[in-house]
């Protein structure tokens, strides 16, 4: 199954919100998304993993941590990575203009969860 899906404000409907990073040691990142328009609580999300739109730093921050026998092997990985990230987000941004899911979010990743 492929969807995607904007995050609408619950309240108001508004696409326009913030996230609110919440770091505690020990424990996963949340973000507390809030809506910018009326400024109410919208979603909770816990992070795995995190990569910006500087997708080589995030990378290397990522393969910093493991051990890779040649320098030829980190960069095809890591142009691997980048063109992934690219392809997926045009590709979700392609799905919301030509079918946008209409199901909740929580409803689409218990869909999700069930597959794996």
């Amino acid at each position: 199954m492929v969807s995607a899906k904007r995050e609408r404000c619950p309240h108001c409907g508004s696409i326009e919100l913030i996230n609110n990073i919440f770091i505690k040691e020990g424990e996963p990142v949340k973000v507390y998304v809030q809506c910018f328009k009326c400024r109410k609580f919208v979603a909770r999300y816990t992070i795995d993993y995190y990569t910006s739109s500087k997708r080589y730093e995030a990378f290397l921050n990522r393969v910093s941590k493991r051990y890779f026998d040649s320098g030829r092997n980190v960069c095809k990985r890591v142009k691997a990575f980048d063109e992934t990230i690219e392809e997926e987000f045009e590709q979700c941004k392609k799905l919301i203009k030509e079918r946008e899911e209409e199901k909740k979010i929580e409803e689409i990743i218990t869909k999700s969860e069930e597959g794996k």
